[in-house]
């Protein structure tokens, strides 16, 4: 995949300009820089979810998944009825729930989980879905170390060979996640 990006603006603001962005097929890459530098806006470039911007990108996946920064469940419904709402079949939703580190909490409201657990539920619910490239916005926010390590190994295995890109601020999720190539925004 390749984005040549002209120029991506917000209002009168330029966010990129005049950027070429390679990301090899098959391959983790992470984006990296400070807030505010257009690493979001770039992802929902290459992942087909934002069109306006000057530039073109050619071999775009055609089933992108999205881990977005924020969690998008549904609050006011069980942990468990979330992962129902896209899973294939209760088994697969219960199994994901277990492999979360959730098993006990699938009958609690969304509402009643902390800001980590909410995190596993999103990354849980993401691993049920399927696509030809992931797209990950700083997927461990909230997690504590040894979630983030768990998450990893989980997020690794399922990607199978398939293009990865996430966003981070943090060194140790680069490696954490064995991302093969890095794209740093000033």
């Amino acid at each position: 995949m390749r984005a040549a990006i002209r120029k991506k603006v917000f209002g009168s603001e330029v966010v990129i300009s005049d950027a070429v962005f390679d990301i090899p097929e098959g391959k983790c890459t992470a984006i990296i820089g400070p807030s505010g530098s257009g690493k979001t806006t770039l992802m929902r470039i290459l992942a087909g979810l934002d069109r306006e911007f000057e530039g073109s990108v050619e071999n775009p996946p055609e089933r992108p998944l999205i881990l977005f920064q924020e969690n998008r469940l549904v609050e006011n419904i069980s942990a468990i009825s979330n992962l129902l709402a896209v899973a294939s079949d209760r088994r697969s939703a219960e199994r994901a729930l277990s492999d979360a580190g959730l098993a006990e909490d699938g009958a609690k409201s969304v509402s009643e989980l902390s800001g980590g657990m909410r995190r596993k539920l999103a990354i849980a619910r993401f691993m049920l879905l399927d696509g030809d490239a992931l797209f990950l916005d700083e997927p461990f926010r909230a997690l504590d170390d040894v979630s983030r390590r768990d998450a990893a190994l989980r997020l690794s295995s399922f990607r199978a060979g398939r293009t990865m890109v996430f966003i981070s601020h943090d060194e140790e999720d680069i490696a954490l996640l064995g991302a093969d190539f890095t794209i740093s925004l000033p």
